[in-house]
């Protein structure tokens, strides 16, 4: 069931824990705490809830700037570029980082 709309307390309180945890590791100094499949999944997973917001955002997008340039496949630009315009973010530095 989605978590978005008429969603659960439980289930939002779960998500809001989720991405705490997940802002929390991707600010981690040393190497990357997310894959670029695991940033495509997080972002795609909280954009189709409706539960992502800048925060999140911010981190995953720190998060996929940390991996090397050209080490993202396709699917994952399409999923952080789906979920980026979802939120009506911008973030041109990372669409920059995925297209090198």
């Amino acid at each position: 069931a989605r978590l978005g709309g008429a969603a659960s307390p439980r289930g939002v309180a779960l998500m809001r824990h989720l991405e705490e945890a997940a802002v929390g590791l991707a600010g981690r100094p040393g190497p990357p705490a997310f894959s670029a499949q695991g940033v495509a999944t997080v972002l795609n997973s909280f954009s189709q809830a409706g539960l992502l917001g800048l925060p999140l955002f911010r981190a995953m997008s720190g998060a996929a700037m940390s991996l090397p340039p050209g080490s993202i496949a396709p699917q994952d630009v399409s999923n952080i570029l789906n979920a980026q315009a979802r939120i009506a973010a911008r973030d041109d530095a990372l669409v920059a980082h995925m297209a090198a």
